[in-house]
Protein backbone atom coordinates (compact mmCIF):
# COMPACT_ATOMS: atom_id res chain seq x y z
CA UNK A 1 0.00 0.00 0.00
CA UNK A 2 1.16 3.41 -1.00
CA UNK A 3 2.21 5.00 2.50
CA UNK A 4 1.57 8.54 2.23
CA UNK A 5 -1.07 10.68 4.28
CA UNK A 6 -2.30 12.45 0.72
CA UNK A 7 -2.41 8.76 -0.69
CA UNK A 8 -4.11 7.50 1.75
CA UNK A 9 -6.76 9.94 1.37
CA UNK A 10 -7.87 9.31 -2.24
CA UNK A 11 -9.57 6.41 -3.72
CA UNK A 12 -7.51 4.52 -5.90
CA UNK A 13 -8.96 1.62 -8.14
CA UNK A 14 -7.05 -1.88 -7.91
CA UNK A 15 -5.05 -1.23 -11.11
CA UNK A 16 -3.72 2.12 -10.03
CA UNK A 17 -2.95 0.85 -6.56
CA UNK A 18 -1.08 -2.03 -7.89
CA UNK A 19 0.56 0.30 -10.76
CA UNK A 20 1.43 2.18 -7.85
CA UNK A 21 2.81 -0.42 -5.68
CA UNK A 22 5.45 -1.17 -8.41
CA UNK A 23 6.38 1.82 -9.07
CA UNK A 24 7.03 4.27 -6.85
CA UNK A 25 9.28 6.40 -8.42
CA UNK A 26 7.87 8.26 -11.94
CA UNK A 27 10.80 9.79 -14.71
CA UNK A 28 9.83 13.33 -16.17
CA UNK A 29 11.74 15.38 -18.73
CA UNK A 30 13.14 19.07 -18.03
CA UNK A 31 13.82 21.53 -20.43
CA UNK A 32 16.78 23.40 -19.20
CA UNK A 33 15.75 26.55 -20.63
CA UNK A 34 12.35 27.61 -19.77
CA UNK A 35 13.06 30.17 -16.94
CA UNK A 36 10.61 30.46 -14.94
CA UNK A 37 8.58 27.68 -15.41
CA UNK A 38 10.68 24.78 -16.72
CA UNK A 39 14.42 24.96 -16.03
CA UNK A 40 17.76 23.72 -14.49
CA UNK A 41 19.44 25.62 -11.47
CA UNK A 42 22.61 23.89 -9.27
CA UNK A 43 22.48 20.90 -10.54
CA UNK A 44 18.52 20.30 -10.10
CA UNK A 45 15.45 20.57 -12.73
CA UNK A 46 13.15 23.54 -11.03
CA UNK A 47 11.18 25.99 -12.24
CA UNK A 48 6.84 26.38 -11.01
CA UNK A 49 5.77 22.92 -13.15
CA UNK A 50 8.89 21.16 -11.21
CA UNK A 51 7.19 22.04 -7.64
CA UNK A 52 3.90 21.87 -9.16
CA UNK A 53 4.39 18.36 -10.48
CA UNK A 54 6.71 17.24 -7.64
CA UNK A 55 3.56 18.67 -5.02
CA UNK A 56 1.10 16.59 -7.28
CA UNK A 57 2.85 13.57 -6.97
CA UNK A 58 3.75 13.73 -3.48
CA UNK A 59 -0.28 13.73 -2.98
CA UNK A 60 -0.20 10.45 -4.78
CA UNK A 61 2.81 9.12 -3.07
CA UNK A 62 5.12 9.03 -5.56
CA UNK A 63 8.70 10.54 -6.42
CA UNK A 64 9.59 11.97 -9.71
CA UNK A 65 13.39 11.65 -11.16
CA UNK A 66 14.06 13.99 -13.95
CA UNK A 67 15.88 14.00 -16.84
CA UNK A 68 17.24 17.33 -18.17
CA UNK A 69 18.46 18.97 -21.50
CA UNK A 70 18.38 22.23 -23.67
CA UNK A 71 17.27 20.27 -26.57
CA UNK A 72 13.84 19.35 -26.36
CA UNK A 73 13.23 17.21 -29.37
CA UNK A 74 16.30 14.99 -27.57
CA UNK A 75 13.90 15.15 -24.45
CA UNK A 76 10.36 14.08 -26.54
CA UNK A 77 12.45 10.86 -27.88
CA UNK A 78 13.64 10.35 -24.70
CA UNK A 79 9.83 9.86 -24.22
CA UNK A 80 8.92 8.64 -27.27
CA UNK A 81 11.45 5.60 -26.82
CA UNK A 82 10.28 4.62 -22.79
CA UNK A 83 13.33 6.55 -21.38
CA UNK A 84 10.88 8.69 -19.31
CA UNK A 85 7.06 8.23 -18.48
CA UNK A 86 5.76 11.94 -19.24
CA UNK A 87 6.49 15.25 -19.36
CA UNK A 88 5.58 18.60 -17.27
CA UNK A 89 5.04 22.63 -19.03
CA UNK A 90 3.72 20.87 -22.89
CA UNK A 91 0.96 22.47 -25.07
CA UNK A 92 -1.16 20.19 -26.66
CA UNK A 93 -1.56 18.99 -30.44
CA UNK A 94 -2.75 16.76 -32.95
CA UNK A 95 1.22 14.81 -33.41
CA UNK A 96 2.09 14.67 -29.71
CA UNK A 97 -1.24 13.46 -29.15
CA UNK A 98 -0.37 10.17 -30.68
CA UNK A 99 2.11 8.74 -28.39
CA UNK A 100 0.61 10.91 -25.55
CA UNK A 101 -2.20 11.65 -23.04
CA UNK A 102 -2.92 14.87 -21.97
CA UNK A 103 -4.04 16.05 -18.53
CA UNK A 104 -6.18 18.89 -17.77
CA UNK A 105 -4.36 22.10 -18.43
CA UNK A 106 -2.68 23.45 -15.10
CA UNK A 107 -1.70 26.80 -16.29
CA UNK A 108 -2.32 29.66 -18.54
CA UNK A 109 0.53 31.02 -20.42
CA UNK A 110 0.11 33.60 -23.27
CA UNK A 111 1.75 34.06 -26.28
CA UNK A 112 2.47 37.80 -27.41
CA UNK A 113 4.77 39.91 -29.71
CA UNK A 114 7.15 41.80 -28.74
CA UNK A 115 9.14 44.33 -30.51
CA UNK A 116 11.34 47.25 -29.97
CA UNK A 117 9.88 50.00 -27.60
CA UNK A 118 7.82 52.34 -29.72
CA UNK A 119 6.72 50.18 -32.31
CA UNK A 120 3.56 50.40 -33.49
CA UNK A 121 1.55 47.48 -32.37
CA UNK A 122 0.56 44.23 -33.76
CA UNK A 123 -3.26 43.76 -33.73
CA UNK A 124 -4.15 41.30 -35.85
CA UNK A 125 -1.75 39.29 -38.32
CA UNK A 126 -2.30 41.92 -41.23
CA UNK A 127 0.08 43.98 -39.00
CA UNK A 128 2.95 41.42 -39.32
CA UNK A 129 3.39 42.16 -43.29
CA UNK A 130 6.22 42.90 -44.66
CA UNK A 131 8.10 42.29 -41.19
CA UNK A 132 10.69 39.64 -40.41
CA UNK A 133 8.83 37.74 -37.51
CA UNK A 134 11.23 35.58 -34.91
CA UNK A 135 9.78 32.30 -33.81
CA UNK A 136 11.50 29.48 -31.19
CA UNK A 137 12.25 26.45 -32.95
CA UNK A 138 9.99 23.30 -31.96
CA UNK A 139 7.39 25.63 -31.03
CA UNK A 140 4.10 23.83 -30.55
CA UNK A 141 2.06 26.23 -32.81
CA UNK A 142 5.15 27.02 -34.98
CA UNK A 143 4.20 24.87 -37.92
CA UNK A 144 0.55 26.47 -38.07
CA UNK A 145 1.74 29.72 -37.55
CA UNK A 146 4.17 29.39 -41.15
CA UNK A 147 1.08 27.43 -42.74
CA UNK A 148 -1.43 30.27 -41.71
CA UNK A 149 1.38 33.12 -42.73
CA UNK A 150 3.07 32.26 -45.94
CA UNK A 151 4.01 35.59 -47.31
CA UNK A 152 5.82 36.39 -44.09
CA UNK A 153 9.79 35.97 -43.54
CA UNK A 154 10.16 33.80 -40.51
CA UNK A 155 12.98 33.53 -38.93
CA UNK A 156 13.45 30.50 -36.09
CA UNK A 157 15.90 30.41 -33.10
CA UNK A 158 16.92 28.06 -30.34
CA UNK A 159 15.97 30.00 -27.39
CA UNK A 160 14.69 33.21 -26.32
CA UNK A 161 17.38 34.85 -25.51
CA UNK A 162 18.66 34.28 -29.35
CA UNK A 163 15.77 35.89 -30.67
CA UNK A 164 15.56 38.59 -28.24
CA UNK A 165 19.36 39.52 -29.30
CA UNK A 166 17.91 39.59 -32.86
CA UNK A 167 15.24 41.85 -31.96
CA UNK A 168 17.04 44.39 -30.17
CA UNK A 169 19.86 44.37 -32.72
CA UNK A 170 17.35 45.00 -35.50
CA UNK A 171 17.55 41.24 -36.87
CA UNK A 172 13.74 40.92 -37.20
CA UNK A 173 11.15 43.18 -36.26
CA UNK A 174 8.70 41.07 -34.33
CA UNK A 175 9.10 38.16 -31.78
CA UNK A 176 5.90 35.91 -30.82
CA UNK A 177 6.96 34.51 -27.55
CA UNK A 178 5.28 33.04 -24.01
CA UNK A 179 4.98 36.17 -21.78
CA UNK A 180 6.08 34.82 -18.89
CA UNK A 181 9.09 33.03 -20.39
CA UNK A 182 10.52 36.03 -22.85
CA UNK A 183 9.93 38.28 -19.96
CA UNK A 184 12.01 36.33 -17.66
CA UNK A 185 14.77 36.23 -20.61
CA UNK A 186 14.44 40.20 -20.89
CA UNK A 187 15.33 40.40 -17.20
CA UNK A 188 18.03 37.62 -17.04
CA UNK A 189 20.08 39.39 -20.19
CA UNK A 190 19.03 43.15 -19.03
CA UNK A 191 17.76 43.54 -22.58
CA UNK A 192 16.12 47.15 -21.80
CA UNK A 193 14.85 48.06 -25.41
CA UNK A 194 12.13 45.16 -25.92
CA UNK A 195 8.11 45.10 -25.01
CA UNK A 196 5.16 43.85 -25.44
CA UNK A 197 3.52 45.36 -28.76
CA UNK A 198 0.37 43.02 -28.99
CA UNK A 199 -1.45 39.87 -28.10
CA UNK A 200 -0.82 36.91 -30.61
CA UNK A 201 -4.31 35.20 -31.36
CA UNK A 202 -3.41 31.12 -31.05
CA UNK A 203 -7.21 30.13 -31.81
CA UNK A 204 -5.98 32.30 -35.38
CA UNK A 205 -3.54 29.22 -35.94
CA UNK A 206 -5.39 26.71 -34.42
CA UNK A 207 -2.93 26.78 -30.83
CA UNK A 208 -3.20 26.86 -27.23
CA UNK A 209 -1.62 28.84 -24.56
CA UNK A 210 -2.04 26.19 -22.25
CA UNK A 211 0.51 23.76 -20.47
CA UNK A 212 -0.51 20.53 -19.10
CA UNK A 213 0.70 17.39 -18.10
CA UNK A 214 1.89 14.61 -20.71
CA UNK A 215 2.27 11.02 -20.64
CA UNK A 216 3.17 8.34 -22.20
CA UNK A 217 0.11 6.40 -23.82
CA UNK A 218 1.04 3.01 -22.88
CA UNK A 219 0.97 4.13 -18.96
CA UNK A 220 -2.91 4.61 -18.51
CA UNK A 221 -2.60 4.22 -15.08
CA UNK A 222 -0.01 7.06 -14.45
CA UNK A 223 -2.40 9.18 -16.17
CA UNK A 224 -5.02 8.69 -13.85
CA UNK A 225 -3.66 8.62 -10.78
CA UNK A 226 -1.62 12.18 -11.59
CA UNK A 227 -5.32 13.30 -12.35
CA UNK A 228 -6.36 12.32 -8.75
CA UNK A 229 -3.17 13.89 -7.68
CA UNK A 230 -3.97 17.37 -9.50
CA UNK A 231 -7.56 17.03 -7.90
CA UNK A 232 -5.76 16.86 -4.42
CA UNK A 233 -3.86 20.38 -4.99
CA UNK A 234 -5.75 22.82 -3.32
CA UNK A 235 -6.17 26.18 -4.69
CA UNK A 236 -4.08 27.80 -1.80
CA UNK A 237 -1.75 25.70 -2.62
CA UNK A 238 -1.73 25.93 -6.59
CA UNK A 239 -1.65 29.79 -5.91
CA UNK A 240 0.93 29.47 -3.71
CA UNK A 241 3.27 28.13 -6.27
CA UNK A 242 2.48 30.61 -8.83
CA UNK A 243 2.96 33.71 -6.42
CA UNK A 244 6.51 32.78 -5.30
CA UNK A 245 8.33 31.54 -9.11
CA UNK A 246 6.04 35.57 -10.21
CA UNK A 247 8.71 36.76 -8.11
CA UNK A 248 11.25 34.12 -7.31
CA UNK A 249 12.83 32.30 -10.18
CA UNK A 250 16.43 34.79 -9.10
CA UNK A 251 16.03 34.03 -5.21
CA UNK A 252 18.79 32.72 -3.48
CA UNK A 253 17.76 32.87 0.17
CA UNK A 254 18.36 29.01 -0.03
CA UNK A 255 20.62 28.10 3.23
CA UNK A 256 23.29 26.35 1.78
CA UNK A 257 26.31 27.45 3.85
CA UNK A 258 28.77 25.26 5.29
CA UNK A 259 30.50 25.82 8.58
CA UNK A 260 33.25 26.42 6.48
CA UNK A 261 32.14 29.17 4.75
CA UNK A 262 29.99 30.91 7.30
CA UNK A 263 33.04 30.88 9.30
CA UNK A 264 35.04 32.70 6.13
CA UNK A 265 32.30 34.94 6.30
CA UNK A 266 32.75 35.98 9.77
CA UNK A 267 36.43 36.43 9.16
CA UNK A 268 35.68 38.86 5.97
CA UNK A 269 32.43 40.74 5.99
CA UNK A 270 33.81 43.02 3.77
CA UNK A 271 34.77 42.15 0.56
CA UNK A 272 36.53 44.44 -2.43
CA UNK A 273 34.96 44.46 -5.48
CA UNK A 274 35.98 46.26 -9.02
CA UNK A 275 33.68 49.08 -10.49
CA UNK A 276 34.33 50.77 -14.08
CA UNK A 277 33.91 54.71 -14.17
CA UNK A 278 31.81 55.01 -17.44
CA UNK A 279 29.93 51.79 -18.27
CA UNK A 280 26.74 52.61 -17.83
CA UNK A 281 23.98 51.32 -17.26
CA UNK A 282 25.50 48.15 -16.31
CA UNK A 283 28.63 49.85 -14.36
CA UNK A 284 29.70 53.19 -13.48
CA UNK A 285 30.37 55.57 -10.70
CA UNK A 286 27.56 58.50 -10.07
CA UNK A 287 27.73 61.64 -7.23
CA UNK A 288 31.15 59.49 -6.13
CA UNK A 289 29.11 56.07 -5.77
CA UNK A 290 29.64 52.63 -7.68
CA UNK A 291 25.83 52.15 -8.85
CA UNK A 292 24.81 50.16 -11.76
CA UNK A 293 22.61 47.34 -12.89
CA UNK A 294 25.98 44.60 -12.11
CA UNK A 295 26.73 46.81 -8.57
CA UNK A 296 22.83 46.07 -7.47
CA UNK A 297 22.74 42.90 -8.29
CA UNK A 298 26.14 42.02 -6.31
CA UNK A 299 24.85 44.13 -3.58
CA UNK A 300 22.05 41.58 -3.36
CA UNK A 301 23.63 38.57 -3.55
CA UNK A 302 26.28 39.63 -0.82
CA UNK A 303 23.44 40.63 1.28
CA UNK A 304 22.00 36.99 1.00
CA UNK A 305 25.04 35.55 2.59
CA UNK A 306 26.19 38.64 5.52
CA UNK A 307 28.58 40.27 3.18
CA UNK A 308 29.35 43.87 2.62
CA UNK A 309 31.16 45.05 -0.75
CA UNK A 310 33.79 48.32 -0.67
CA UNK A 311 34.10 49.15 -4.85
CA UNK A 312 37.39 50.50 -5.83
CA UNK A 313 37.90 52.20 -9.30
CA UNK A 314 40.58 52.91 -11.61
CA UNK A 315 41.04 55.15 -14.51
CA UNK A 316 41.68 51.59 -16.91
CA UNK A 317 40.38 48.52 -16.44
CA UNK A 318 43.66 46.89 -16.68
CA UNK A 319 44.91 48.43 -13.68
CA UNK A 320 41.94 46.73 -11.78
CA UNK A 321 42.75 43.15 -12.93
CA UNK A 322 46.33 44.07 -12.03
CA UNK A 323 44.84 44.58 -8.35
CA UNK A 324 43.13 41.33 -8.76
CA UNK A 325 45.77 39.25 -9.89
CA UNK A 326 47.90 40.30 -6.92
CA UNK A 327 45.33 39.91 -4.17
CA UNK A 328 44.36 43.67 -3.73
CA UNK A 329 40.53 43.06 -4.88
CA UNK A 330 38.73 40.08 -4.10
CA UNK A 331 36.25 39.97 -7.05
CA UNK A 332 35.25 40.93 -10.11
CA UNK A 333 31.83 41.60 -11.40
CA UNK A 334 30.39 42.45 -15.26
CA UNK A 335 33.35 40.13 -16.65
CA UNK A 336 33.84 38.32 -19.83
CA UNK A 337 35.16 34.71 -19.47
CA UNK A 338 38.41 34.32 -21.54
CA UNK A 339 41.24 31.44 -20.90
CA UNK A 340 44.08 34.19 -19.58
CA UNK A 341 41.72 35.35 -16.94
Amino acid sequence: MVGNAFAQQISFTPEEQQWLNNNPVITSVNDKLWAPIDFYRNGNATGLSVDYLNLVASKVGLEVEYISHDNWLYLEDQIRQGNADMTQSIRYTDARAEFLNFTEPYLNIPTVYFGNVGDDRIKDSSDLQGKTVGLIRNWANAARFKENNPNLEILEYTTEQDALVALSGGLIDVFAGSLAVTNNAIFSNFITNIEVIGAQDVREIGGEDTIRFGIRKDLPELFSILEKGMAAVSEDEFNGLVDRWQASYLDTTEDFLTEEERRWIRENPVIRSTNDRSWAPIDFKRNGEATGFSIDYLNLVASKVGLSVEYYDSEFWSTQLNMLARGQLDVAHSISYSDER
